[in-house]
């Protein structure tokens, strides 16, 4: 019975330390991939900045209606995720509306000449 015990233990002990493993290993890809996101949003604020000293804000704001189709194709493709039938009416608003304001620019543009 005492070496039966002495067996659990050692199963406990080394069941916890498969878990401390896994779960330090999980908590440093929570920590890249914050840094990941952090480095994301600066650059993005970066771009941004650059593009409000010349005067091309818009084009750059623009490319921001891109990342909803590219994440619904990427979480199809990678994570086998149907988008419903709203988010695809949503997406295609959404780059509905961001198409039509270079267009909406370019007619105020030339009503301007």
């Amino acid at each position: 019975m005492q070496q039966q015990k002495k067996w659990a233990a050692f199963v406990w002990m080394a069941f916890g330390a498969i878990c401390l493993t896994l779960a330090d290993f999980a908590m440093k890809q929570v920590a890249v991939m914050g840094g990941l996101a952090v480095l994301g949003l600066a650059s993005v604020s970066r771009a941004l900045q650059l593009a409000a000293v010349n005067g091309k804000a818009g084009t750059v704001g623009l490319m921001f209606y891109v990342q909803m189709p590219v994440a619904l194709v990427i979480g199809y493709l990678v994570y086998a995720e149907q988008p419903s039938l709203m988010a695809l009416l949503g997406a295609g608003l959404i780059v509905a509306a961001g198409m039509s304001l270079p267009l909406r620019a370019g007619v105020s543009s030339l009503r301007q000449k």
